[in-house]
């Protein structure tokens, strides 16, 4: 739990409506677990037809799939998909007794 706590608020500050900057790629990032709109040879990978979520405001509109999705990826050994965690971003957020949100 606090492993996916930290993840999320790394990645969105637990606002739903996130949007993040541009990737290198030019895909871009949305809602609380930051679900990408980049795709591999036309299929999506999270967002668009057949894809976890049809659309961005899927996204937005349903926060609790949102960590649900995270969570599954979590147990199946694919935390590292977030770069928050595979980068080690969210242990900041594991290292205190304040709630993270009043941090930053």
């Amino acid at each position: 739990k606090n492993v996916i706590c930290a993840c999320i608020f790394q990645e969105s500050r637990f606002k739903v409506g996130a949007i993040g900057k541009p990737n290198l790629n030019g895909t871009i990032d949305y809602g609380l677990c930051q679900y990408n709109n980049g795709s591999i040879r036309g299929t999506p990978l999270w967002i668009g037809k057949g894809a976890t979520f049809s659309s961005i405001k899927d996204v937005f509109a349903n926060p609790e799939k949102q960590v649900n999705t995270m969570i599954t990826c979590f147990k199946a050994g694919h935390l590292y998909w977030w770069s928050s965690y595979k980068y080690g971003a969210y242990k900041q957020w594991l290292i205190t007794t304040s709630p993270m949100w009043a941090l930053k």
